[in-house]
């Protein structure tokens, strides 16, 4: 009898724990979509969009996504922006603001920084390699010696920012603004500069382009399409620039609270359920226990009368 019913009681456990784990499966994936619809895209989206890229040029050792990204308070960098850097990255900052912060040395690995203003900021030795940068504004920025392998630029804006010897292997900078930048000593081997102004930017004989790429003349001139019409921030003293900032501070970076409250009411359910589940399991056994000891009693007598001498 004691066999059975610690049986009962494995299969209980058994039970419990396959049911915690169904409720845990199906909360993530509706985090996960609710997040995405917020947001436009993921991060294992930005990642995939990066995935090309990096086969297509030697991209390096990575750094450990789960390690502090920052290492040490500077004087400059508020206790509130030190604290979101030194969380495991990839690191979501989309349209933050890390204007005139001391960033030097900062890993900030496939960061999604879309949108975000950097301008004036220190990111010497930066990591930002495989970054998502769309959009952002480093103008003024001191980027010398960054790692930007792989790193989507597109549309930035980098007016004069220095970049001297900064690692632009097969990064996208597309339509980006580089006018007056710093190129010296920069690497910008399989880099894509279609579309992009490099009118006034500053080079020398350790700058490497892209294969094929005529340096002399973006230099000298601007791109081929009017990008005046494109980039309003040049003929309106950089008013563009600050909208666009504006823009994209207004997208959502957060599961939304219909979400979580789904997620909460899903959990109480099937709480619930197992609760309901537990007890009737146990009544179950009860009323089992009680059935097989009077089956087994009646069958005991049936014998002792059968073994009776009459």
């Amino acid at each position: 009898m004691q066999g059975r019913f610690w049986n009962g009681m494995l299969l209980l456990v058994l039970s419990v724990i396959v049911a915690a784990s169904a409720s845990l499966s199906s909360g993530r994936p509706a985090i996960a979509a609710e997040t995405e619809t917020e947001h436009g895209t993921t991060e294992e989206a930005i990642a995939e969009e990066h995935v090309e890229d990096e086969h297509a040029g030697a991209e390096g050792t990575a750094p450990a996504a789960s390690q502090s990204v920052f290492h040490s308070p500077l004087a400059t960098t508020s206790p509130e922006l030190y604290v979101i850097l030194n969380q495991p990255g990839p690191l979501w900052l989309v349209g933050m603001d890390l204007s005139n912060q001391n960033l030097v040395g900062a890993n900030l690995w496939r960061a999604n920084l879309r949108g975000a203003n950097l301008q004036g900021s220190d990111l010497t030795g930066v990591i930002l390699m495989g970054a998502e940068m769309t959009s952002a504004n480093l103008s003024n920025a001191d980027a010398d010696l960054a790692d930007m392998q792989v790193a989507d630029l597109s549309n930035a804006q980098l007016r004069n920012t220095s970049l001297r010897d900064a690692n632009l292997i097969n990064s996208r900078l597309e339509g980006a603004n580089l006018e007056g930048a710093d190129l010296s000593g920069a690497d910008l081997t399989g880099a894509s500069l279609a579309n992009a102004d490099l009118s006034g930017a500053h080079y020398d004989d350790h700058t490497t382009w892209p294969a094929g790429f005529d340096a002399a003349a973006a230099v000298a001139a601007p791109p081929q399409e009017d990008h005046a019409a494109s980039s309003p921030e040049q003929s309106n003293g950089g008013q563009g620039d600050a909208a666009g900032h504006e823009a994209t501070q207004a997208i959502p970076t957060r599961v939304s609270v219909m979400a979580i409250f789904g997620i909460i009411v899903l959990g109480i359910v099937l709480g619930l359920g197992l609760v309901l589940a537990v007890i009737g399991w146990f009544w179950f056994l009860i009323w089992a226990d009680k059935r097989w000891g009077v089956e087994a009693m009646a069958e005991e007598d049936e014998k002792s009368e059968q073994s009776t001498p009459s």
